[in-house]
């Protein structure tokens, strides 16, 4: 069918003349046909692509083969004038990147509403640091490109766009001058938390964003219609936008949007890149309700302790450990400030960090909900003891703030190849020791896995979580890949023989009640907002 295509327009012609010799009136009904399939083709087309209804969910992966693709049906279709929540990925070619921003941009002016964004922008090549990143080569107009991502970017927030999420993409190549280390000196120096108070002038904001300008580069400029700006959820996972010339965007977004919740996640910038704009989004906003930090390379355990004095008013933190990186120091030094949450209910953080917040000055009176992973990824019995360690630390600090209400605690840990069997058996041949006095703080338990599991190292795990006497909850998870006919109720009661006390378990989203263990019925909204994170 896709052949008619193909054919070309002269061919098509003829065959139309042919029949207007014999019956004219009847090419009035091709029109009418066209439309009536269709209106027929594309309902079938979204269900086969998994959008039964596309005004809900809508998601496009665009092709770089000039081939029709998700886009293109969307922008045939009449019916869809507003999608609650569409997600667009851009392919890797790099020359056709404006083409493509272009389509995309077509389609939100097209729409009546769109109310959350993802884009998913073409990933740049495998870098590990910020010099790599600067790099990068740009095989298109910078300036169109430029122009077209703020045309997309600000066409989403005149759609009523309450929630956008940035990832990947190509970077612009930044000159000398913007970056170097005389400008993000002069720009940390002015935001040191010593020197900055709350409420700084319009005037003194723009001169701090001013110095990171690219003038070889138009700057994206924020541009909601005139209206009040929607924007009230923003997620970078995207160095592009913390870097010019795209940071000025990211930076207005901030500043004139009622922005509550933000995520900063896997993003590469030096540490003095890090120290000059941390401060100044806390700047920006200062009434930010929801925060999460996680795979930030170069960003340091100080900076990220100073950045939190700047917002007194979070009720939900999530601070994820960054795997693998040269740069990040995930310790918190005892000189390093020490936050006031006084507000805060829902904490997800590195043990490290909870640890400080928790020392003597302390301010969390209405902590509902903890979970905390290892400083680092849990390899052998060493990992296993440094469980132990931090367990014993926490949970005695919590019980001696002596809080109305034990917030619920959880412990997430991945176990890689190496922890099992042998690495369970010999930590439980460590006496308890202090720790048995303060496990019936931790109430529940996630555990990640790299790969499948014997009976004989099922049995070593439920022996290793029994020594966890508050446990009431226990869910274990394993890589797609791995866990074929894992979740069963074999495998449930195998683990629950050895825990008697723990009340649910979950194997891969499927929960098993541990009186009955017969039928796995779907889990249910979660009792707290504890977002948890793969570490």
């Amino acid at each position: 069918m896709a052949g008619f295509l193909d054919l070309p327009n002269e061919l098509l012609l003829l065959v139309l003349e042919e029949l207007s010799l014999d019956t004219p009136h009847d090419l009035l009904s091709l029109p009418a046909l066209c439309q009536r399939l269709q209106d027929l083709s594309l309902p079938v087309y979204f269900a086969s692509m998994g959008m039964p209804d596309p005004t809900q969910r809508a998601t496009a992966e665009l092709r770089s083969d000039g081939k029709p693709d998700a886009l293109d049906a969307l922008l045939m279709t009449s019916w869809v004038t507003s999608i609650d929540d569409f997600r667009c990925s851009l392919p890797a070619d790099t020359v056709e990147l404006v083409e493509h921003a272009g389509r995309l941009s077509t389609l939100i002016q097209k729409l009546d509403a769109v109310r959350r964004l993802t884009i998913v922008w073409a990933p740049p090549d495998n870098f590990e640091s910020i010099e790599d990143l600067l790099d990068v080569e740009v095989l298109v107009d910078l300036g169109a490109l430029a122009a077209q991502m703020q045309t997309l970017l600000n066409a989403a927030l005149k759609r009523g766009c309450n929630g956008l999420t940035l990832r990947n993409g190509v970077l612009f190549p930044v000159h000398p001058n913007v970056l170097r280390a005389g400008t993000i000196s002069a720009v940390a120096h002015k935001l040191l938390p010593n020197t900055l108070s709350i409420g700084r002038s319009a005037s003194w904001v723009d001169a701090q964003m001013g110095r990171f300008v690219d003038d070889a580069v138009h700057s994206l400029q924020f541009d909601s219609g005139g209206k009040h700006s929607p924007l009230s959820r923003l997620d970078i996972e995207s160095t592009m936008f913390l870097l010019p010339p795209c940071l000025n965007w990211t930076l207005s977004a901030l500043r004139f949007s009622p922005i509550s919740s933000l995520s900063l996640c896997g993003i590469f910038l030096s540490t003095k890149m890090w120290t000059a704009i941390l401060p100044l989004i806390a700047e920006l906003v200062p009434e930010l309700a929801e925060l999460t930090m996680a795979d930030l390379h170069g960003l340091e355990g100080t900076d990220i302790l100073v950045f939190l004095t700047r917002l007194p008013l979070l009720k939900s933190l999530k601070i994820g450990y960054t795997e693998y990186s040269r740069r990040v120091q995930s310790s918190c030094p005892d000189s390093a400030p020490q936050p006031k949450f006084w507000h805060l209910e829902h904490l997800h953080a590195p043990s490290t960090f909870v640890i400080h917040f928790l020392k003597k000055k302390s301010a969390l009176p209405k902590l509902r909900t903890l979970c905390i992973t290892p400083r680092k990824l849990i390899l052998g019995f060493r990992g296993l003891r440094h469980i132990r360690q931090f367990c014993s630390v926490i949970a005695r600090q919590l019980v001696k703030h002596r809080y109305a209400h034990l917030p619920e605690v959880c412990i997430e840990m991945r176990c890689g190849k190496d922890i099992m069997q042998r690495d369970f058996t010999a930590d439980l041949a460590e006496p308890m020791g202090e720790l048995a006095r303060w496990l019936f703080v931790i109430t529940r338990l996630v555990v990640f896995f790299d790969n499948d599991m014997s009976a004989a190292e099922l049995s070593s795990l439920g022996r290793w979580i029994n020594r966890f006497t508050g446990l009431v909850h226990v869910s274990l998870r394993m890589d797609a890949s791995s866990a074929e006919g894992w979740a069963t109720v074999d495998t449930a009661r195998a683990i629950s023989v050895k825990t008697p006390h723990v009340k649910t378990f979950e194997l891969n989203g499927v929960v098993f009640d541990a009186e009955t263990l017969v039928e796995p019925t779907i889990p249910g909204p979660p009792r707290s907002r504890t977002v948890q994170f793969a570490v």
